[in-house]
């Protein structure tokens, strides 16, 4: 959560085209892709939970508690949230079940050098 705001304005000011050239082929990139939309999905999930509550955005209450078990996995998020310029499901790259920072860093080693994960 502390990470977010700084990991998505890096991944903002990285040209889409870049990203683009390397997903799937880089599994470091793919790891920051995917951690910056889960912060967007948690953070739509917080500003849903605020409307239901009936808090206002930007008041006393920055982040609201999310109840177990979490932020759902099903909250489909695509790039153009990211980068703020659509609503959730607009985009063509979309993030949902599957795509959650565990999936990023588990099996094989993110820490193990092989030629593709050199930009």
């Amino acid at each position: 959560d502390e990470l977010c705001p700084d990991f998505v304005r890096q991944y903002n000011e990285i040209p889409t085209e870049t990203w683009d050239r390397y997903r799937g082929r880089v599994r470091a990139m793919d790891a920051i892709e995917g951690f910056v939309l889960n912060c967007r999905r948690r953070e739509m999930f917080e500003r849903q939970l605020k409307e239901e509550r009936g808090l206002r955005p930007g008041g006393t209450a920055d982040h609201v508690v999310i109840p177990a078990p979490g932020v759902p996995k099903d909250l489909e998020v695509t790039i153009d949230d990211v980068r703020g310029g659509g609503q959730a499901g607009n985009g063509t790259s979309r993030a949902s079940e599957g795509d959650f920072p565990e999936d990023y860093f588990a099996g094989e080693g993110i820490d193990s050098e092989s030629e593709n994960d050199h930009v």
